[in-house]
Formats: C-alpha cells, sequence, structure tokens
C-alpha cells in the first residue's frame, strides 16, 4: 500500500506504481464478486459511468431502453416499455434524445432460432429503421420521461405496430427460445410481467 496505489479512472481502475514491476511465480485468483448479485450490481454500475463519461466527451451512446426482447403474448403489445436508463443519463448530461424504430428483424433471427436466417437470398425479409426528432428530457418525473422516449419511439414504427391484436400459435412460439408455447400460458405472461423491465 505505500509503494502503489489505484488510478482515478471511472471504470476499469489500474495499479499505479513507480516500484519495479516483475512477474508472479504462479496463478494469481481474482474474484471481483463475492455473489451473483455484487457482480451483476458492479457491471451495472460500470456501464452508467461508461455512458456518463462518453456523454461528458461529446459522444454518441445508443441504448435499447426496453432492455430485453418480451415473449410471448407481450411481445405483440403495441405499448413499449422501458427502463428508466435513458432519460436519467439524458437529463443528467443535459443531451437530446433521438428515438429510432427498428421493424421487422424478428424475421432475419426470430428468438425460437438458434442462429439468423442468412440463407434466404431470394425473399430476404425487410428490415425498417425510422430516426425521429430529438426531445429533451429534465428528469423530474423518470416515469413520464421514460413513456415519452417510449411513445417516440413507437412513433416511428409501422401502423401495424401500434394495433393491439391476438397473435397465431406459430406466431407465438418464435417469441419464445424454445420455439414452444408454454403450456400454462397465463402463467407464462405473469412471468413475462416480471422478467420484463420497468423500472430502475
Amino acid at each position: 500500500r505505500r509503494h502503489a496505489g489505484w488510478s482515478a479512472d471511472a471504470v476499469h481502475e489500474r495499479v499505479l506504481t513507480e516500484a519495479e514491476i516483475g512477474t508472479l511465480a504462479g496463478d494469481l485468483l481474482h474474484d471481483t464478486a463475492e455473489t451473483l448479485d455484487s457482480y451483476l450490481a458492479k457491471q451495472n454500475r460500470y456501464t452508467t459511468l461508461a455512458a456518463e463519461a462518453a456523454l461528458a466527451a461529446g459522444e454518441l451512446v445508443a441504448l435499447m431502453p426496453q432492455g430485453t426482447i418480451p415473449r410471448g403474448p407481450a411481445f405483440f403489445d403495441p405499448v413499449l416499455h422501458g427502463r428508466w436508463g435513458a432519460a436519467k443519463l439524458a437529463a443528467a448530461a443535459g443531451v437530446p434524445i433521438v428515438p429510432i424504430g427498428i421493424w421487422g428483424t424478428e424475421a432475419v433471427w426470430p428468438r425460437s432460432s438458434k442462429v439468423p436466417n442468412v440463407t434466404n437470398l431470394l425473399n430476404p425479409p425487410h428490415v425498417q429503421l425510422s430516426v425521429g426528432d430529438p426531445l429533451i428530457v429534465d428528469g423530474v418525473d423518470l416515469d413520464a420521461d421514460t413513456e415519452r422516449i417510449m411513445a417516440a419511439i413507437v412513433d416511428q414504427l409501422p401502423p401495424e405496430a401500434r394495433l393491439a391484436r391476438i397473435p397465431s400459435d406459430e406466431e407465438l412460439a418464435r417469441t419464445y427460445p424454445s420455439g414452444r408455447v408454454p403450456d400454462e400460458l397465463d402463467d407464462a405472461g405473469v412471468h413475462e410481467a416480471f422478467r420484463r423491465p420497468g423500472t430502475d
């Protein structure tokens, strides 16, 4: 401790020393977290710090505010649900949010498939990307800010994305990694409500 110290880096701190540096003769076990929860908490903190540093440097930060791809009936919900992260970062940095809507990627790589469909050269699926006008959030009400962000993203999607409908069994199956609709769909729906992100 008298001969070394940590760097001031917010992310991926380094050990700094003016002493002689050598090589260990054996292995060094380096456990950065005692539990999975503490490991995930550290990763979440690091990604937030890295995003804050990037915005402070005038760089672009891209986020998927919904945080996950929903499964089952929730996949077809015309109302997108997001986390607070985008609103918190933008409000703290005083930068605008540019909403981007992406539509059709599930035809390229459905959740039920382990690999994307890259062999359909004769009739490739159509993927649409649309960019909206920048919007400003103040961070006073993160729920309201996030709702505005998600609504702005929905506005960039085609009209069919905003229509509530009952999906077919085949469509539902494509939203699950197993490619199989759970026997207890109601229970799966309850689970999805907890699995999908809500707030930070």
